[in-house]
């Protein structure tokens, strides 16, 4: 009798045994298949922290009504196509003149205008930015009555110059209006992007509240595409 309980606890202790084994070697498999997180080098941060920064001082300077959640820069990803920045945001209502497209396209743009621009680098990852910029840009269609879409109208730029389409014109406006808001609010932009590295890492971001940035906002004047205001 003895030695039939001492031979089934030997057995439900192999058979225990072997499945925390077999649980403890999936693990490590587990571990071993997840790729190590790549830092992303200071200096890269740094042109991050501009680009975001341009984004939310422009927002700001062309809405109002921009209500920022937060914004982010990344100190380490999974691949190199992560995102390295964010600036996050309650939509609001699509803009209904081709004035307001073009100055929300011009925010858009305004991370790659800001490292082009203040840093004298290339500007990297700005392909979201670009197509979201051609969205909005993108006049909407009304429709005709059998529900197809009218083709746009393309307009000439000029004699000897290739027609273009309002969208084009749209993208040259606000890439010119971008350039002019970043240069406009550079110290402001600047500031702002020093504030978001000078916070420590968390969770592997550099994050800035919109209550932080509204803070570094208060008495910062902000130049809009027409005139100058100072933020509430």
């Amino acid at each position: 009798m003895i030695r039939y309980r001492v031979t089934h606890v030997l057995l439900a202790l192999a058979f225990f045994g072997s499945g925390v084994c077999a649980l403890v070697s999936l693990a490590r498999q587990s571990s071993r298949s997840l790729p190590p997180l790549l830092p992303i080098p200071v200096e890269e941060q740094k042109a991050v922290a501009v680009h975001e920064a341009a984004h939310v001082v422009t927002d700001f300077a062309v809405n109002p009504d921009f209500q920022l959640i937060r914004v982010w820069v990344a100190t380490a990803v999974v691949t190199k196509q992560s995102l390295w920045g964010n600036t996050e945001y309650f939509g609001g209502p699509e803009p209904s003149t081709s004035e307001g497209r073009q100055a929300r396209a011009a925010t858009m743009l305004a991370g790659a205008a800001a490292v082009s621009s203040l840093l004298d680098l290339k500007p990297k990852g700005y392909v979201n930015d670009l197509r979201d910029a051609r969205a909005v840009c993108r006049p909407p269609c009304q429709g005709n009555p059998d529900g197809t879409c009218p083709l746009l109208v393309t307009i000439g730029a000029g004699p000897g110059q290739p027609a273009r389409s309002p969208t084009e014109r749209c993208l040259q406006g606000a890439i010119q209006q971008s350039v002019n808001l970043v240069m406009d609010n550079a110290e402001v932009i600047k500031g702002l992007a020093d504030l978001i590295m000078s916070q420590p890492s968390q969770d592997d971001r550099r994050t800035l509240t919109a209550a932080q940035v509204k803070a570094f906002l208060h008495d910062k004047c902000i130049r809009g595409p027409t005139s100058a205001k100072t933020s509430d």
